[in-house]
């Protein structure tokens, strides 16, 4: 049973807006800026967007942003994981003192530094349940599993699936330790699953246990607001909310087709928060604010900007000027981006045409050209950007190379817009059949995929599923170049 739920406006007070300042200060006898890569800013209201540092000097970085809320900040260096806590109108700065080329000391400087410290476990956490975990084997080889019946009896199995494998990646990490919020945070981004891929994963489950095959239909028990009544079990301090609540989770409640949550562009902030409370009851006011935020955040990130009414509820709901003021400040983005936007082609052919890359080549004609596929939700192709950074490095005043990213619609736009900003060269943003017409056309059944032509638009060599290396590259672009 859903019990409605009629309460006061959340105010949500405790969400501050302002600039954040983050340093990195490199030093001893192998100190290096360019060892520190895969940068990703992820606050309460969207994920993982990829982060530029500034070269500050050749032992300085500095990133600096606006943010609401504590929003978290994660990168690699010396192959290793770090995690910190940002605050508006803080600066945390982190000294890597070398001691030798893989040794290194870090002096934390800001708040959270026990977040900080805790950047090597919650990395094996992560590693260790997604990755790690293996569902334990039926004792009974004679027992027969069969279709869940409901969507409730497949999310509860999975539930208790996400604890086992929460519980196995602690035992597994000991003597290293990580705090509960930070578990109830991996926790969540694996529940967004059950929001976003409930279909595939009753699917893949099926075929799993045989009782399906590739050939079936494949039929998902259909959800309904029920699904939620295990599912948001939070009932989290406002402290928690405000530091550990996974966007991924949050995005997947704002986007769930059960919910149906209202268009921001149509209807006003209150019939939005009347909805999702009558829907979801009992959670804490600021879990309510918080999914309302990031609803025009969304909106915002499909480069849909406010309207001149949008403006005015935005200024009129929010008693707390600070939200109200990041609203803007992100919505004011939106017209940078379309200044910005050169080198950057957002579905740039019509969708009816799937044929497109002949078209592109011919932009390009009488250049090599290195064409990256790759998803923002790629590791391996975000892996690769790195590494290939020292190859364009060589070509960067040529007008004889260029290197091209293609993505599709599987990838986050946001996400793409970001790393567009940071990776130099010439990006699209494709539809999944001009994308799939090219896979179809190469051969292409994994990704990171490169093709690479020569300066009359024709195949010069490939490398599918994968990147091929520095080397190999160098000698491809060499010899086509010529």
């Amino acid at each position: 049973m859903i019990f409605f739920f009629y309460g006061k406006p959340a105010l949500a007070q405790s969400l501050q807006f302002g600039n954040t300042n983050l340093y990195i200060k490199i030093s001893g006898s192998c100190d290096s800026v360019h060892s520190l890569n895969q940068a990703h800013l992820s606050s309460l209201f969207e994920s993982d967007v990829p982060a530029k540092f500034t070269i500050v000097n050749d032992s300085v970085l500095h990133f600096s942003t606006f943010i609401l809320g504590q929003s978290f900040f994660y990168f690699f260096y010396k192959e290793k994981y770090n995690l910190i806590l940002l605050s508006p109108n803080k600066t945390t700065t982190l000294n890597f003192a070398h001691i030798d080329c893989n040794n290194y000391n870090v002096k934390f400087e800001g708040e959270f530094e026990q977040v900080f410290r805790q950047s090597e476990a919650y990395a094996e956490l992560i590693k260790n349940a997604l990755f790690g975990y293996k569902s334990p084997k039926d004792r009974n080889p004679l027992s027969k599993k069969s279709r869940f019946q409901s969507a409730n009896d497949f999310r509860d199995s999975k539930l208790r699936e996400f604890d086992d494998r929460i519980a196995f990646a602690v035992e597994k990490m000991k003597p290293l330790t990580v705090s509960r919020s930070l578990q109830n945070k991996l926790s969540m981004f694996m529940k967004a699953d059950l929001i976003n891929k409930y279909d595939s994963l009753v699917v893949r489950y099926n075929r799993e246990i045989v009782v399906d095959s590739l050939l079936d239909s494949p039929v998902s028990p259909e959800r309904d607001i029920s699904y939620y009544q295990n599912l948001l079990k939070l009932n989290n301090s406002e402290d928690d909310i405000l530091m550990f609540f996974d966007p991924t989770f949050l995005q997947a409640i704002r986007k769930d087709s059960v919910l149906d949550l209202p268009n921001l562009i149509n209807n006003p902030a209150d019939s939005f928060i009347s909805r999702l409370r009558k829907l979801l009851p009992g959670q804490n006011d600021l879990f309510y604010e918080v999914i309302l935020i990031g609803a025009y955040v969304d909106q915002i990130n499909q480069k849909i900007p406010l309207s001149e009414n949008q403006k005015t509820i935005v200024n009129s709901y929010f008693k707390n000027a600070q939200i109200s003021n990041y609203i803007h400040y992100r919505n004011a983005l939106v017209s940078d981006f379309s200044k910005k936007s050169f080198g950057r082609y957002y579905l740039p052919y019509d969708t009816a045409k799937n044929d497109v890359l002949n078209d592109l080549l011919l932009k390009y004609k009488g250049k090599v050209v290195i064409a990256d596929f790759w998803a923002t939700w790629c590791g391996p192709c975000i892996d690769a950007f790195n590494k290939i950074k020292e190859v364009k490095a060589q070509y960067t005043s040529s007008d004889d190379v260029v290197f091209v990213y293609l993505t599709d619609q599987s990838s986050d736009r946001s996400r793409w817009e970001g790393y567009a900003d940071i990776i130099a060269g010439e990006h699209y943003y494709l539809s999944k059949t001009q994308m799939n017409a090219i896979y179809t056309e190469y051969n292409i059944e994994s990704i990171p995929s490169y093709l690479l032509f020569d300066k009359n638009g024709s195949l010069a060599h490939k490398n599918i599923g994968g990147y091929m290396g520095n080397e190999k590259l160098i000698k491809w672009i060499g010899s086509t170049i010529k």
